[in-house]
């Protein structure tokens, strides 16, 4: 059983490292996601007696510009969050790297991929991903598939650090529902933090009845890659990252796949395909 800790932004928290050593006395293994931004020396002597499972850290661009365009922030030190987390990694605390893909930082996937494996991060906990359904309209910032498909065939080493990577032998269905939740700060839980489908709340009703007894939950479980009649068919089917709340977003049919995320998957295969 583990617990992950994301946002928001979990650093927030006054009682962050409360709640975490309470859930790690409770022994569940622990892993948290974060921007890093707030991170210190006193957190930083905490995660590491704590000895949580993984941290991972959102970092999108090394450079300053790039980075303050995205977020319009001003007053972020990357330098300063650099050096943090090369703490965490001299002191054997797992980090991970997630590097959310835009059109204004595509070009330097590889380079960041470099670094961040120079300094000790593995390969593997290095994760490029694609935006997903939010607030904001995706579309003004998210990069175009010709960009991806450039990055991909000049840079083939990356490859595999794509969240919708060409890899076989998965399950079609993301955990969502099935082996994982979202529970928020007020307790309200969701299937996932993207699918906006309330299941209960545990501050109403118990986690173990909300689990067993959610129709929405029920519904979720009875999907099978049958009901996803396109996806079905498909040749690429085992290998696409297939997202419920993408689908819904996209086509307001849960059982329709996204245009593109069908577009990147049969791209991804067709570049990897050259470059074998």
């Amino acid at each position: 059983m583990y617990i992950g800790i994301s946002g928001g932004e979990p650093l927030l928290r006054n009682d962050l490292i409360e709640i975490l050593k309470y859930g790690k006395s409770l022994g569940f293994d622990i892993s948290m996601v974060t921007n890093g931004h707030l991170l210190n020396d006193e957190l930083i002597n905490e995660f590491i007696n704590l000895k949580l499972s993984h941290i991972t850290i959102s970092f999108h661009s090394l450079n300053d510009l790039i980075y303050k365009k995205l977020f319009g922030k001003t007053e972020i030190n990357i330098n300063e969050k650099l050096k943090n987390i090369k703490k965490l990694i001299d002191n054997n605390v797992n980090i991970g790297i997630a590097v959310t893909v835009t059109k204004y930082n595509i070009e330097e996937l590889s380079h960041i991929h470099e670094y961040f494996e120079s300094i000790g991060v593995d390969s593997n906990q290095i994760a490029f991903n694609s935006l997903l359904p939010g607030k904001i309209n995706i579309n003004k910032i998210k990069p175009s598939l010709a960009q991806e498909q450039m990055i991909i065939k000049e840079y083939p080493n990356i490859l595999n650090n794509f969240t919708n990577k060409h890899t076989t032998n998965r399950s079609f269905l993301c955990s969502a529902g099935r082996s994982t939740v979202c529970i928020t700060y007020n307790g309200d839980v969701y299937p996932c933090s993207f699918l906006n489908v309330p299941v209960g709340n545990i501050l109403e009703d118990s986690f173990k009845d909300i689990w067993k007894n959610s129709k929405a939950l029920k519904i979720i479980r009875s999907f099978s890659k049958e009901k996803f009649n396109k996806c079905f068919s498909c040749e690429y089917n085992s290998s696409c990252n297939m997202c419920l709340a993408k689908n819904i977003e996209d086509t307001n049919n849960i059982f329709n796949p996204s245009t593109e995320t069908c577009e990147k998957t049969i791209s991804k295969h067709l570049i990897v395909d050259k470059i074998k």
